[in-house]
């Protein structure tokens, strides 16, 4: 989204496959994909177990899993491409200036960057513009509340705008979407199927690795193809 313009609209694991190449150094017996999969298919599972305490299948635990750590290389291949989401050139824009916005906790500028994506019919709704300034007020609360920062000082407290902080899509997005319920916002479709799709692709990642983080991977890709210079001071924090 924030380098080509183009977010897979359906992107489930159905939707992805890898193309795998085992480049695990110093080991020739088990180089192979079978063993590949299979270690990291154990480790998956051990891992969704931890952080879902969701029970694994006997059938899927084996004896002894191996104590090297495959090293897989391989491009991804995405499936289903007919669900696609695109914004305009301008619109484009300002979703990495909103999304620098996020990034810096400019919260309330952020929300009103959202907020242009809002429609506007005052002839069928001559209230809309009244209710979108409601909406945008209470979205830069949502966003500043959803903010997570990294850094701590000596008590354990929370440091807030030092470096770039934390945010979960997920949640973040169903509560814009109750909000938009609330104040009978419709928001323009392009931009609803862009967030919809980030939200998904963000559980999806999350299900593999709870770590992720899609701000301060984003942020490299603002200041390089958004040329949000900006934002470069981040990168050396």
């Amino acid at each position: 989204a924030l380098r080509d313009n183009f977010v897979h609209g359906d992107c489930h694991s159905g939707n992805i496959l890898i193309r795998a190449i085992d480049v695990t150094q110093g080991d020739n017996d088990e180089n192979n994909l079978v063993s590949i999969l299979k270690d990291k298919t154990e480790r998956l599972s051990e891992k969704i177990q931890q952080n879902t305490n969701i029970p694994v299948p006997i059938n899927m635990k084996s004896d002894k899993i191996s104590s090297k750590q495959r090293d897989i290389e391989g491009p991804l291949i995405f499936l289903d491409a007919g669900l696609t989401a695109s914004l305009t050139n301008d619109g484009h824009k300002r979703f990495g200036v909103m999304m620098g916005h996020i990034a810096t906790a400019k919260c309330q500028q952020a929300a009103e960057l959202f907020g242009t994506w809002a429609i506007m019919d005052e002839e069928k709704d001559p209230q809309c513009f009244e209710r979108r300034d409601r909406f945008v007020n209470q979205l830069g609360d949502i966003i500043h509340d959803s903010l997570r920062w990294r850094y701590k000082d000596n008590e354990g407290n929370s440091i807030p705008n030092k470096g770039i902080p934390f945010i979960s899509i997920g949640p973040l997005l169903r509560n814009v979407l109750i909000l938009t319920q609330q104040e009978h916002i419709t928001l323009d479709s392009s931009f609803s199927a862009v967030i919809a799709s980030l939200g998904i692709i963000e559980g999806l990642i999350k299900t593999l690795d709870p770590t992720a983080d899609f701000l301060q991977w984003g942020v490299p890709y603002l200041v390089k193809y958004r040329k949000l210079d900006s934002l470069r001071y981040l990168l050396n924090n």
